[in-house]
């Protein structure tokens, strides 16, 4: 996984961009002068995994990645909602009535 420092920083001067305008931002930090397009697409990918891995980088409900100080727990989980999925509850295969967390990327008939 890639270092999100500079994706940070980047978010932190200029506020909540979409991956485009991050990938921008920030690829002339990574990219090296040897590299051709397949690695270059490689990066770029591996720059998203990165971000959303990242504990201090979240997407907000307008599916913009931020930092996550700007944010309050319950809107990261609303925006993660609204962007990833609905929260459902099901039982446990044991049937015990604990609820889980499932998210669905189906739409709600």
């Amino acid at each position: 996984m890639l270092n999100t420092q500079n994706v940070y920083k980047y978010l932190k001067s200029h506020g909540a961009k979409d991956f485009d305008h991050i990938w921008k931002g920030v690829k002339s930090s990574l990219i090296k002068s040897s590299m051709d397009d397949e690695e270059k697409n490689s990066l770029k990918t591996e720059l998203y995994m990165s971000i959303m891995e990242a504990s201090d980088i979240v997407i907000n409900h307008q599916g913009k990645w931020d930092i996550r100080e700007n944010y309050t727990l319950e809107e990261i989980k609303q925006s993660q909602l609204m962007t990833f999925g609905q929260e459902k509850e099901v039982l446990t295969p044991e049937e015990t009535g604990e609820k889980e967390l499932v998210l669905s990327l189906e739409e709600e008939e």
